[in-house]
């Protein structure tokens, strides 16, 4: 007779069984498992895992309001170490979290007092009353019911601002945090929601719950936790949101994206809103608004009979006004905007219902100013090709263009006058009036307009700045130096500020001098000596030399002389400007010659980039003045010629790469690329001079294919550079390279050789 088997040994407790039970949720077996390891080796390691197992079957009890399983509980966890203060403590919490606030209290000091409280407001919210509570803690119970109200009817602000007087040391604060992540995951924002979600105390409620939201919307967190309990929490995320509602949500939202047709998300919508009427009527209009947004990422003409199928009319825009010039801006049809925008702007002017003043006059300013863009946009439309397929004309008769499109009516100016008119004190508004009546070539109207907002916001550094440069143009010196003193006075860190008004300050000299002033000239110069030396030092001391020379005063001239010439980098622009100072000031014909031959005599030297350079900000800068002086054109060139002569100077880079940035912003292509060439020969690996190249080369209508290897070489270069300066240059590479992109690259690239 065969024997039998014998049954098998029970495995021996160990921790990792007790941990195991308590992540299945098995808490009894877990705690048996505990007292026998506890028994059996009755270490402080034994000791720590029977009073976890405790603390799980305690807190499930508890959750589940088992009040004769939770006092025998207790009772025996009263006398496992009844002394340890951390686990007094420990046994304290419990105590409020089961519903026995008052003996918790009672074994604490009044440091944790308020720990133990926040237990108890768990367990009140948990359960959703408060009359087991304080009456101090009534108050906060209400905000946090307030709130989830609130959130569950979609009024995040409500919620928000119902949680808002809790303070940091309220039992109710990690409630607040919570609702503050569940605000921001309801809005998409699931960084802010997982930063709020992570501020919680894990060993309270708010934590548990926030739990199976954050497992899927913190990858940090859930790579901390055991697989088994991410998995679980990850389950249980999966069965709150899973709901007809919800199925047909992602149904909806898995058609958005700018290669599909709507047709399938408003199916789904119309599949689920039956179910929104029943459970959330006050989704419906946000369910609206998604579909709204997504006809303009991806819509199609008949979207909009779909739309007001489901929803009716939208109540902002009721004809598809707004929408379809929104849709028409993307198209980069600015004619049409414009006419959409003014058909949406007559429906505003009507007054519809539901908007104060105050909103609809800032609305009708922004679609004024809409308009007013549109405009500008349509003003600059070039002759096209009449079909795009015409392009490969060259194989036969020249491809037919059509006429540039007529002006819209209104006009930019007119559309921002508007604008300025309903929002006089928004900025925007008035800054596109003044460059839109700069650009009609009516300054003075532009001026008054600039004036009469900076009359109300002086501080306004970009309008007040506009209209500094504009008087700076008109030659009205001293106008400009007041405004350009403003702009230093809002902003006295801004090198760029004082460069300016230094500027400005000579500039009102040379007037004064011009005006046979001289010792005004000198009086304005020395007032602000301090600055114009800092910031313009050669200038300042060429037209110190001329005021000098004009007043008679010779030695102090010569000294004022030596001073310009000195200035590092400075030599050919102050000879410049002594040579033009003094045909401007009149001085004696003995006077001119001296300075004539001063310029000429310095031209004839070897000349450094840098001196290159400053010769043409000399020039460039009677006319930012608004200054003109005989012989004014005949200059243009012969200020350019140290640059062909400096390319064999020894200089350090960087002189030669702001010599090619300056000759690009003059758009004097021929020289820029000259410069580049012969620098790419010493510098092979300086990734500025193959962007200067590139700028002159499209700025010179150069095969864009070329300018493509050399910002791509550009580029690479960039990106392995440690200087800050060469770093800064990529943001103008992408530009570039953006602009250049076409799909006609590779025809272009295979009749390269042929057009060359």
């Amino acid at each position: 007779m065969a024997k039998k088997n014998a049954p098998p040994a029970p495995a021996a407790p160990s921790p990792e069984r007790v941990k195991s039970a308590i992540r299945t949720g098995d808490f009894a077996t877990a705690l048996e498992v505990a007292r026998q390891l506890h028994t059996l080796t009755p270490t402080p390691e034994a000791l720590a895992v029977r009073k976890q197992a405790l603390i799980a079957a305690l807190g499930q009890a508890a959750d589940r309001d088992r009040m004769v399983d939770f006092n025998r509980l207790m009772t025996e966890a009263d006398q496992v170490d009844p002394n340890d203060p951390a686990w007094v403590f420990e046994r304290a919490c419990l105590l409020a979290r089961g519903g026995r606030m008052g003996d918790g209290l009672a074994r604490v000091d009044e440091a944790t007092r308020p720990k133990i409280a926040g237990h108890a407001a768990d367990r009140a919210i948990r359960i959703r009353t408060r009359e087991f509570l304080p009456a101090e803690l009534h108050a906060g119970f209400d905000m946090v019911m307030a709130a989830f109200r609130h959130h569950e009817a979609g009024n995040e602000a409500g919620a928000r601002e119902a949680v808002e007087p809790i303070g940091l040391r309220s039992p109710y604060l990690e409630w607040k945090v919570l609702i503050r992540g569940l605000i921001a995951h309801a809005a998409g924002d699931d960084a802010r929601a997982a930063e709020n979600f992570g501020r919680l105390d894990p060993t309270r409620l708010p934590a548990r719950l926030a739990a199976p939201v954050r497992v899927a919307i913190d990858p940090t967190f859930k790579e901390s936790l055991p697989i088994e309990t991410a998995n679980d929490l990850l389950a249980r995320q999966q069965k709150f949101t899973t709901s007809p509602i919800v199925d047909l949500l992602r149904k909806i939202a898995k058609e958005f994206g700018r290669e599909k047709s709507l047709v399938p998300a408003f199916r789904a919508a119309d599949d689920l809103l039956p179910h929104l009427r029943k459970v959330a009527p006050q989704l419906i209009p946000r369910l609206g608004n998604c579909l709204y947004q997504a006809i303009l990422q991806q819509g199609q003409p008949d979207d909009m009979a779909r739309y007001r199928k489901l929803f009716g009319n939208p109540a902002d825009d009721p004809h598809f006004h707004k929408l379809q010039a929104q849709i028409s801006e993307a198209m980069d049809e600015p004619a049409v905007a414009h006419n959409y925008w003014q058909k949406y702007g007559g429906w505003l002017a009507g007054k519809p219902p539901g908007w104060s003043e105050a909103v609809l006059n800032r609305a009708r300013a922004m679609v004024w100013a809409r308009m007013g863009d549109n405009a500008n946009e349509a003003a600059e439309a070039e002759d096209e090709y009449e079909d795009p397929d015409e392009m490969f004309g060259f194989f036969g008769a020249p491809p037919r263009r059509r006429s540039k499109p007529r002006p819209v009516d209104p006009p930019a100016g007119e559309c921002f006058r508007q604008a300025a008119q309903f929002a006089p004190d928004w900025p925007d508004a008035s800054r596109k009036l003044f460059d839109a009546l700069v650009e009609a070539d009516k300054p003075a109207d532009a001026e008054a307009a600039a004036r009469a907002f900076l009359a109300r916001h002086p501080d306004d550094l970009p309008l007040l700045t506009a209209l500094a440069n504009l008087v700076q143009s008109q030659g009205r010196a001293g106008d400009a130096a007041e405004l350009w003193q403003r702009v230093l006075e809002i902003n006295p860190l801004d090198r760029t500020n004082r460069f300016q008004v230094a500027y400005a300050v000579l500039a009102d000299a040379r007037r004064k001098l011009t005006q046979g002033d001289a010792a005004a000239a000198a009086d304005i110069i020395e007032q602000q000596k301090e600055l114009v030396d800092e910031q313009a030092e050669a200038s300042a001391n060429a037209l110190r030399s001329v005021v000098f020379t004009k007043l008679g005063k010779a030695s102090e001239a010569a000294a004022a002389r030596g001073r310009a010439l000195a200035v590092p980098g400075g030599r050919l622009g102050a000879a410049y400007y002594m040579m033009v100072d003094g045909l401007l000031a009149k001085l004696k014909p003995a006077d001119k010659r001296v300075a004539d031959k001063l310029f000429a005599e310095e031209m004839a030297k070897p000349p450094t980039p840098l001196e290159a350079l400053q010769l043409i900000a000399a020039y460039d800068r009677y006319q930012l003045d608004g200054v003109t002086f005989r012989g004014q054109k005949t200059h243009a060139k012969k200020v350019l010629d140290p640059v062909g002569r400096c390319l064999t100077a020894k200089a350090p880079e960087i002189e030669f790469e702001r010599l090619g940035d300056g000759l690009c912003t003059k758009e004097e292509w021929k020289l820029a690329k000259k410069l580049a060439d012969a620098m790419l020969r010493r510098f092979p690996n300086n990734p500025q001079f193959y962007l200067i190249r590139a700028e002159a080369g499209v700025g010179s209508n150069e095969h864009a294919y070329t300018q493509q290897d050399r910002l791509r070489r550009a580029k690479q270069l960039v990106e392995a550079s440690t200087e800050p300066r060469h770093q800064a240059l990529l943001e103008r590479i992408d530009e570039l390279l953006k602009g250049l992109s076409s799909p006609f690259d590779l025809m272009e690239m295979f009749f390269r050789g042929r057009q060359e």
